[in-house]
């Protein structure tokens, strides 16, 4: 009914999640401080290095999103857009509506733009598409360096409504078990994710993160007080200067 492009559109629809969850898994700092405190002592420098290199994998999974969407696309729109506008409705909720107590369709859409824009994936998918390509554009290096502002506000918007919409664009395809497959595939990765970013928020509005502004010219001995919480031998602590400032911490 939807021809041969429906396999790819699903084939790499599934590799979008897998790549979506690797990249939540990226950055979910409190993960990554877990695996290096697990590192078995054989080979342990390989796993650090790994580890070290985070960064790298958030960036390929940046790019394997943006390929795969693009696949996605094109075998929705050969695809399965041409196949729902040649069926009727009754033939498109036999196939659909199975194990659903609502039909699917009421009525189809009957152009290609009411398939695209007024149908909850397709509607959902154009939104994803915006938010993949206002996230690749902003993240080059040259613009992140010149617009650092603008493109970590964009990040944290696209980092928030990425998942959400990813939920919506797949309610419609379920796995048997009551909930879409994104959030078989993406549900555990996106909740580490979501954790480390609400322990920085704790650590930060409970004052376990001090910030310290030094304006004068001459030497200066700041004092630092060890948090109430979440404080460890392992700590870490960060110090910006100006370029050209000398610095010598004791």
């Amino acid at each position: 009914m939807f021809s041969w492009p429906i396999f790819f559109a699903r084939l790499v629809g599934m590799a979008t999640a897998i790549w979506s969850a690797l990249l939540f898994l990226s950055m979910s700092r409190s993960l990554l401080t877990v695996c290096s405190r697990c590192l078995p002592r054989r080979g342990g420098s390989f796993w650090f290095t790994f580890l070290d290199c985070h960064k790298d994998l958030h960036i390929e999974s940046d790019k394997a999103l943006c390929f795969y969407s693009a696949v996605h696309i094109l075998g929705h729109t050969i695809g399965t857009v041409p196949g729902v506008l040649q069926k009727d409705v009754s033939q498109l909720n036999e196939i659909l509506g199975c194990a659903q107590d609502d039909p699917p369709y009421a009525d189809k859409p009957m152009n290609f733009t009411e398939a695209a824009f007024l149908t909850m994936s397709g509607l959902t998918g154009v939104l994803l598409t915006l938010v993949l390509v206002a996230l690749a554009l902003t993240s080059q290096p040259k613009f992140r360096a010149l617009r650092f502002e603008i493109f970590s506000k964009i990040h944290t918007v696209g980092i928030v409504t990425w998942p959400i919409l990813l939920f919506l664009h797949d309610s419609q395809g379920w796995v048997g078990i009551s909930i879409p497959l994104v959030l078989v595939v993406c549900g555990l990765p996106i909740l580490l994710y979501v954790s480390a970013r609400l322990d920085q928020l704790l650590r930060y509005y409970l004052n376990s993160v001090s910030c310290v502004q030094l304006c004068a010219r001459g030497l200066e001995k700041p004092k630092l007080k060890a948090p109430w919480c979440n404080w460890s031998s392992r700590a870490q602590g960060a110090c910006g200067v100006g370029r050209g400032t000398p610095l010598s911490l004791a």
